[in-house]
């Protein structure tokens, strides 16, 4: 007997596919802008090890002439041994403010009595003036010339001792690569005895202004390691009021927190001006 529903036939299901829970690998386009070698690439290196090399691109920095600009004070001292060179009858203060306008007389007054009170310059009476001739006029004339750089006394014509600021830019210069640490020991003298809290907030402001490249990031227990790409001169930089950087070599103000620099200079990662605050701890 046939049955009255109709048969059945055998159907073949597609097979179905397994769904991995990775997702699918993407290959890496041949022309990455990062090569095999940068440390950005990583190269079996931790991802946290992983500094960036273009952290320090500020545009005054990396676009200067490596001329080095005299200070106010120099140029008065240039003055001095032109003199002495040649007419040797000395200067006088009016000329100087005739000769460089941005220095004013009372500046340039106190400069030349304290190199008169170190035995340096000598004053000479040329002639008097004003009522009944109270008032004498002088000239300054140079009797120890000591090179280049003019000496560094106070007001009073007394040697000044070595700042910390300058002797942590002297020991940059030669170690070229550093951590705070090794500042403070290469540094430090009995005279003058660099505290580290200082040397890594001195070193935060020359990589904020783009002196340093940070080559290391920070631990909790390891210090992070600089290295210094822009070596203006043997006069350090000075951090003025508001966390300013002026380059005393250049005179020019070279970082202000309130003029960010470019973009070039921020960038992701261990070695971005943003995360300063994040690794501060190892600085």
């Amino acid at each position: 007997m046939k049955s009255d529903k109709p048969s059945k036939k055998c159907k073949k299901e597609p097979a179905k596919q397994v769904e991995s829970d990775k997702p699918a690998k993407q290959a890496t386009p041949s022309n990455s802008s990062t090569p095999s070698n940068s440390p950005l690439s990583g190269g079996g290196q931790k991802a946290s090890d992983v500094i960036s090399y273009v952290n320090a691109d500020n545009p005054i920095l990396v676009n200067r002439d490596g001329a080095v600009v005299r200070s106010p004070y120099e140029l008065v001292w240039d003055m001095l041994k032109d003199n002495a060179r040649h007419e040797n009858d000395g200067i006088s203060i009016k000329e100087i403010s005739l000769k460089y306008s941005h220095i004013k007389y009372d500046t340039a007054k106190a400069w030349l009595k304290a190199l008169v009170l170190a035995g340096y310059v000598k004053q000479i009476v040329v002639g008097r003036c004003g009522y009944n001739n109270r008032m004498t006029i002088h000239r300054y004339q140079l009797i120890k010339d000591c090179g280049q750089t003019p000496p560094n006394i106070d007001s009073k014509g007394k040697p000044k001792a070595m700042l910390a600021v300058d002797a942590m830019w002297k020991c940059l210069r030669i170690l070229k690569t550093f951590t705070a640490n090794q500042v403070v020991a290469s540094a430090s003298t009995p005279e003058l005895v660099l505290k580290l809290s200082n040397v890594k907030q001195y070193l935060k402001m020359l990589y904020r202004a783009g002196y340093l490249r940070l080559v290391r990031a920070g631990k909790a227990k390891v210090q992070a390691t600089y290295q210094l790409i822009h070596d203006t001169g043997s006069k350090a930089p000075k951090i003025k009021r508001g966390q300013k950087v002026f380059d005393q070599n250049m005179q020019v103000l070279v970082y202000d927190p309130k003029t960010p620099l470019p973009a070039s200079h921020r960038v992701d990662g261990a070695g971005s001006v943003d995360s300063i605050k994040k690794i501060g701890g190892g600085l």
